[in-house]
This record gives C-alpha cells, structure tokens and sequence, in this order.
C-alpha cells in the first residue's frame, strides 16, 4: 500500500508523522510557521531511525548541514532534478 502525504506546515508535519510513520519524508528547509530544524528534531526523537531528506534552495547550506548533523539523509536543490530526487529515494530506500 503506497501512501503519500503533504503537510502544509510543521505541526501539521508532526502530527502526521505520528499518523502515518512514512518510509521516507522530504522537508522543507523553509516550513511555515515552526522552525524546521525543530521539527527534524521531534521527528527524531519520535524515531531515530527515520528516514528524512531535506529540500533547499541555494544559499541555505548552513541551515542543511546542521540538518545532516542532527541526521537527516540527504539533501535536494530546489528547483528539483528528477534525476537527483529519485536516486535520493532510491539511496534512502535501499
């Protein structure tokens, strides 16, 4: 069964998170209303093995490499490559 979710801002993120416990979540560097380093956080203390990439534009570098270090998988330019997304589901997935 393949389920696919949008959350619109970070609470709502979190909350789904606690729904549907997804294979892999892309985040938005930028949510609005929350902080989404915050966010990545109670994602992980939720579960440590959750599998999270982030979505950035150019110029957010620190902000993702903060990101990784509280360990989220990987990253993904904004606007998006499908060559670059689907390897980064691919790498997350196994």
């Amino acid at each position: 069964m393949e389920v696919v979710g949008q959350a619109e801002n970070g609470l709502e993120a979190v909350e789904k998170w606690e729904s549907f416990r997804p294979d892999l979540v892309f985040m938005d560097i930028t949510i609005p209303d929350s902080e989404c380093l915050a966010k990545l956080q109670e994602l992980f203390v939720m579960d440590p093995r959750a599998k999270v990439t982030m979505a950035m534009v150019l110029g957010q570098q620190s902000s993702v490499k903060l990101a990784i270090k509280l360990g989220a998988m990987d990253f993904v330019i904004k606007p998006f490559d499908q060559e670059r997304v689907l390897g980064t589901i691919k790498k997350a997935l196994g």
